[in-house]
């Protein structure tokens, strides 16, 4: 497994959520959160990351309001002038009804600035321990759509007038919601199944405004895990499509987590388990545990070729997307489970913050995934010469005896 280098960073509040809005800017947030008596505010810091993530160089900071929640969910849009976080609004608003839980900011680089630009309600609900997990915007720049989950209900919205397009309420939790590169399809994860949707635009009326455009939400493929059936207790976690290459060692797959329950015996393994799907059958193409405690937090490379992961064994770890295998893993990565991680556009860093009020940085190897498959590949192209070489070895030792 090779070695890469990271560098931990004492940030002074505990971090929820970050994204990179390019390869060397990093938003982060967190704080105390709501009705926090520990004086640390809630806020979304922008950073340099420099050498390599050795250092990070405070940019610019937002504190938010008196009675805010801490941003609990964050995305950045594919040009990284656009950042949504979930952010819920004071407890008198939640309770009534009135959480504008979905924020908008603008980033601009010169000077670097991070300015609000809009706030909408994603779910109704009136509960002061609810919040919002999902800020994704699609990948797609034909399709400048955002998905927001918040308890049971997903909206589809379009920055920057935060109109709604669609909205999908159903009985279980939503805990992840992944676009495909297309902007075309959304895998969203409860814990019992992972629904596939595919995001069709209604016909428009003559006339009407582009910006109101509505699309419907149509179910494609629902997916179990074997394991669900082994185990009542085990549970999705995460679901998250992947971008395909141009290489072959990436294709198109579908990403999925399952943690196992609370274990029957005292110390036994309660494993963290990554499985591929192909997106043509919806088959699993192969399965990995990860971790022999859960996963908390997954992301997947924009290029589609590597997979970060973090456990609640306090570890941070990347595998290859073909293959599965493991290609870097820091134990004793923070003192608190990781509860956000990510890649920066081109995966030459990853990312991972805890609410132990640190953030580390991995420098990820050039040509990590490509060396490992190639490799593979390689190791598979010999063993199949070979083959063939003993093959005709073999015909001809047969040849020899016969004409003999």
């Amino acid at each position: 497994m090779p070695r890469a280098n990271h560098t931990a960073h004492a940030l002074g509040f505990p971090v929820y959520s970050l994204a990179f809005l390019s390869d060397d800017t990093l938003v982060f947030g967190g704080g105390g959160g709501a009705g926090s008596k520990s004086g640390v505010k809630n806020r979304l810091r922008v950073v340099k990351v420099k050498d390599a993530g050795k250092a990070l160089e405070k940019l610019s900071e937002l504190e938010l309001e008196p009675g805010e929640d801490a941003p609990m969910a964050m995305g950045a849009s594919a040009d990284g002038t656009s950042l949504a976080a979930g952010i819920n609004s004071p407890l008198p608003l939640v309770q009534s009804g009135s959480n504008r839980s979905l924020r908008l900011y603008t980033f601009s680089p010169c000077p670097p600035t991070l300015t609000p630009s809009g706030s909408t309600h994603v779910s109704a609900s009136r509960n002061s321990d609810s919040y919002q997990r999902v800020a994704s915007f699609s990948p797609s720049p034909n399709s400048p759509l955002l998905a927001a989950a918040a308890e049971q209900t997903l909206r589809i919205i379009a920055p920057p007038s935060l109109a709604a397009r669609t909205e999908l309420a159903g009985e279980a939790e939503i805990l992840d919601v992944s676009w495909d590169a297309a902007g075309e399809r959304l895998a969203v994860t409860t814990e019992k199944e992972v629904s596939v949707f595919s995001l069709v635009p209604d016909e428009k009326t003559e006339g009407s405004d582009s910006d109101l455009d509505k699309y419907t939400l149509n179910l494609l493929q629902t997916l179990s895990n074997p394991l669900l059936a082994k185990e009542k207790s085990a549970t999705f976690r995460f679901a998250r499509f992947s971008r395909p290459s141009p290489s072959p060692v990436a294709p198109e797959r579908l990403y999925t987590i399952v943690n196992a329950g609370p274990p029957l015996r005292r110390g036994a393994p309660r494993r963290g388990l990554l499985t591929a799907w192909d997106t043509d059958k919806w088959a699993p193409v192969r399965t990995r545990a990860l971790a022999d405690r859960p996963v908390t937090a997954f992301d997947v490379s924009a290029d589609g070729g590597l997979i970060a992961f973090a456990s609640a064994d306090l570890s941070v770890g990347v595998v290859s997307a073909w293959s599965l295998a493991p290609l870097i893993r820091i134990l004793s990565a923070h003192s608190f489970p990781v509860t956000t991680l990510a890649f920066n556009p081109s995966a030459s860093l990853l990312a991972s913050a805890s609410p132990d009020n640190s953030m580390r940085i991995v420098e990820v190897p050039e040509g990590l995934a490509g060396a490992h498959d190639g490799n593979r590949a390689a190791a598979f192209s010999t063993a199949l010469l070979l083959a063939l070489l003993a093959l005709l070895l073999a015909i001809a030792y047969q040849m020899y005896v016969a004409r003999s």
